[in-house]
């Protein structure tokens, strides 16, 4: 079984501002997407069941952090591990999700509007 790691919001923005590269993954459930327009600058939408599809759009040379709305989401985990079986090295899931990265006033932004069927 993979196990995952955390990583707190000051963990991330140190390994940054040391020039590494991090890719966000928003894993967040759809009635919690559905309950905030934010999202991390420039996370990528992912759910475990498209997976395979959604990790595409990830850089393979960074590390990825996987984020709820909160801790308590138990399916970040999981998502994380699926993305670690993927083949991506680095996976960690930020503590606390997208609600301690707002309360250190770390970056967002308002995510795209879904598109019409």
């Amino acid at each position: 079984m993979l196990t995952t790691t955390h990583i707190t919001p000051r963990q991330v923005v140190a390994r940054t501002a040391r020039g590494e590269r991090v890719t966000f993954v928003d894993a967040r459930d759809e009635r919690l997407l559905a309950s905030s327009p934010w999202q991390i600058a420039g996370a990528v939408r992912a759910q475990l069941a498209t997976l395979v599809h959604d990790a595409n759009g990830l850089a393979r040379d960074a590390a990825v952090v996987v984020y709820g709305q909160h801790a308590g989401e138990f399916h970040v985990p999981g998502v994380a591990a699926r993305l670690k079986s993927l083949g991506f090295a680095e996976v960690r899931v930020l503590q606390g999700g997208l609600d301690a990265w707002t309360r250190h006033d770390l970056a967002v932004e308002r995510r795209a509007a879904p598109a019409d069927p």
